[in-house]
């Protein structure tokens, strides 16, 4: 019974990885325009939603203001929210892929060193191609950055992971 039960979660976190990894090609396969004009768009729908949430009491607004500073004080794109939320999409789809990955290993008995190596080699793989194909889509470039946001993601992930006894 017990290794039905891990057979199940493996195909379910497998399934889940594999869902990340459709979703991450598929919006890298936008064109720039059209991936430019949805982070915009995601971008724009999340601010006002803080903003109204915020702004509805004088703590909220100062809260908006602190979240505001920091941004601007801390991100390397300074007040460009859109280029900010798009990193941080890297950040969270490698994040994701890589704690489905992790947990697919968990199923398969691995040591706890095998699966941080195999989770970082599989996304720093990913991390690559993926950069790599969105270099030959229109408007679209290859970033070496964004493979060091992408790891970060998976390496967050994996620290959290790994943490856990079982």
């Amino acid at each position: 019974m017990k290794h039905i039960l891990k057979g199940i979660w493996f195909t379910v976190f497998v399934l889940c990885a594999l869902f990340v990894v459709v979703l991450m090609y598929s919006l890298s396969s936008e064109d720039g325009f059209t991936s430019s004009n949805r982070s915009s768009i995601v971008t724009e729908s999340l601010k006002e939603e803080v903003k109204e949430t915020l702004r509805s009491s004088p703590k909220g607004y100062s809260l908006a203001k602190r979240i505001k500073g920091y941004i601007i004080l801390y991100s390397p794109y300074g007040s460009d929210w859109n280029l900010t939320m798009r990193k941080l999409a890297h950040f969270l789809i490698y994040f994701c892929m890589s704690f489905m990955i992790y947990l697919s290993l968990c199923m398969l008995s691995l040591g706890k060193g095998k699966r941080i190596l195999i989770t970082l080699l599989i996304c720093f793989f990913f991390a690559c191609i993926d950069e790599f194909h969105q270099g030959h889509i229109i408007g679209r470039t290859m970033s070496k950055k964004d493979v060091l946001i992408d790891l970060s993601g998976s390496s967050l992930s994996v620290l959290i992971l790994s943490l856990f006894k079982k």
